[in-house]
Formats: structure tokens, C-alpha cells, sequence
């Protein structure tokens, strides 16, 4: 899978540079991951891949850049015919019946913006991006969302988004097991 995931972002990642050389789509990649994988500062991963802060700021702004464009490529809601194998994976798996997804948000932590500081501070008073995230029978994530900062609150971020458009149009048609500010979902008339 990450040899497929370079290969889909390196026409992503190479870029001219005024210097004699730039990184590779690889040490990009590496760089990367290992920055998000820790959750340490740039400076770490600066010191372990032999770079400078800048460098790996730099290496984090194109690779996530890169993934938000193939991103629609790999979470994807599921066809009907998929939503049917779900729903019999939950009731095996689980003993959910007509379930089609699990729903969660948590708090991404980051450094305070200069504008708009205040709308960033969640409930447990720290800097964060909240994330509402489904997933599948099969742990695979088929629907995130993440643009609503930290003092969003959980049930506001489902009822804006396109997932809960979708089960108001009876588009879908199963349930969803989710946190406390959303519960269970009835997704149409089951």
C-alpha cells in the first residue's frame, strides 16, 4: 500500500527547485509520515531524515497536499451492493443488525492560529481541528470530514454534513452506531 501511495503522489511532489537538489517523492513521503505518525515536533523529523525544520515543513504541506487530491480515490462512500455486505458484516462481527457504519469525531491538537484563536479551543480547552470520521464493517474509514475547529460541537458537525443529506433523502437506508452526541442513527425507514 505506501509503495501505491508513492507512486500516486510523486507527479504530486516534484517541484523545481533554485537548489542543486531537492528531495525525492520518497524522502517526502518518509519525512512525512514519520512527522504525522508521532504527532513530535518538525525539528525531530528534521534531525532523523538529516533536513531542516523548513525542509520538513515544506515536506508535510506537498505530501498532504498531494493526499487531499487523490483522497476521494480511497475514502469513498460504499455502492448499495457494498452498503449490503456491511450490513451483514456488522450483524456477523458484531451482532448489530443493519448497520451500515461507526461514527466518531475526535480532536486533532495544533498550534493556535493567530486569527480566530478563540473558535479553536475545544471542550478540554486546547487548540484542535475536530473530525467527524465513519467507518466500515472492515475498520476501512468511508467518509471523513475535517474542517470544523475545535469549539464545533459533534452533533452540529453531522447535521452539516453530506452524509446526513444523504439519510434525509433516503438515500441510505441503515443504521449508524455513533458517539453520544449522535447516538443511533436512523438512516430512512428500515
Amino acid at each position: 500500500m505506501l509503495l501505491e501511495l508513492h507512486d500516486k503522489i510523486e507527479t504530486f511532489m516534484c517541484r523545481s527547485t533554485s537548489r542543486s537538489h531537492s528531495l525525492s517523492a520518497t524522502t517526502q513521503l518518509a519525512v512525512t509520515l514519520q512527522f504525522l505518525a508521532t504527532g513530535s515536533f518538525q525539528t525531530v523529523a528534521a534531525s532523523a531524515h538529516g533536513i531542516s525544520q523548513p525542509s520538513v515543513s515544506n515536506c508535510v504541506r506537498g505530501v498532504t497536499d498531494a493526499l487531499c487530491s487523490i483522497a476521494k480515490e480511497y475514502i469513498q462512500f460504499p455502492t448499495a451492493a457494498r452498503q449490503m455486505s456491511m450490513q451483514h458484516g456488522f450483524m456477523e462481527k458484531f451482532g448489530f443488525p443493519k448497520v451500515l457504519g461507526c461514527i466518531d469525531g475526535t480532536h486533532i491538537p495544533f498550534v493556535a492560529p493567530s486569527t480566530n484563536e478563540a473558535i479553536y479551543v475545544n471542550r478540554k480547552s486546547f487548540h484542535s481541528i475536530n473530525v467527524q470520521a465513519i467507518c466500515d464493517d472492515l475498520f476501512k474509514f468511508i467518509d471523513v470530514v475535517v474542517k470544523w475547529p475545535g469549539s464545533t460541537h459533534d452533533a452540529f458537525i453531522w447535521r452539516q454534513s453530506g452524509i446526513n443529506l444523504r439519510i434525509a433523502s433516503k438515500e441510505i437506508q441503515f443504521l449508524m452506531g455513533g458517539i453520544s452526541a449522535i447516538v443511533v442513527i436512523r438512516c430512512a425507514q428500515i
